[in-house]
């Protein structure tokens, strides 16, 4: 709880200094590249939180990783971290920043969940069809689940949407069980 609470306050600082600066959009792309690159490496994850490696050589790998990539602002940001011995919770700030970023613009997140990759045709009407419902700017995250058979399920905000093949065989299969018609010999 302690690590949540002091990644929010980092974001919201560092969210502040990038409206200040006028840079707010590079700043939520940088960090939206160090949650992403911390996630799917392990052994840079394994290294960020291990006590063992010195606060000198983090910043060195994280220098090597990311200042060709990410501005000068948020270079200097992760050095602030690394050096405050905060560098564990690096990941959940950059994620603290972006998901920030997203309420002060306003963006909702939506998240499709197909059987099979959709064509880009149908994402774009499902983005303006959730568009249009929730008022507001959506970005999409899409992800596949075979064991839809077919069709599709959409969450955002609050809401869900089935029309997947899998819930529809599934209330049959429950209108099925309850009906009361029995076969008399």
């Amino acid at each position: 709880m302690k690590g949540l609470r002091a990644a929010n306050r980092y974001a919201k600082s560092f969210l502040k200094l990038g409206i200040d600066q006028g840079k707010v959009e590079e700043l939520y792309a940088d960090m939206k590249l160090v949650a992403n690159t911390i996630h799917d490496s392990r052994d840079l994850a394994v290294m960020l939180h291990s006590p063992i490696v010195k606060t000198d050589n983090k910043i060195t790998v994280l220098k090597k990783i990311f200042e060709s990539k990410i501005s000068k602002p948020s270079m200097e940001f992760i050095n602030l971290i690394t050096r405050k011995r905060r560098e564990t919770l690096l990941e959940e700030i950059a994620n603290e920043v972006v998901k920030q970023y997203k309420e002060y613009k306003g963006i909702m997140t939506a998240e499709v969940i197909a059987a099979v990759s959709m064509s880009e045709d149908m994402k774009k009407k499902i983005l303006s069809m959730i568009s249009e419902k929730a008022g507001a700017q959506v970005e999409l995250i899409e992800k596949t689940d075979p064991s839809l058979i077919g069709g599709f399920i959409i969450k955002f905000g609050d809401r869900q949407y089935d029309a997947s093949v899998a819930h529809r065989l599934k209330e049959l299969r429950k209108v099925f069980s309850e009906n009361p018609f029995i076969r008399e010999m």
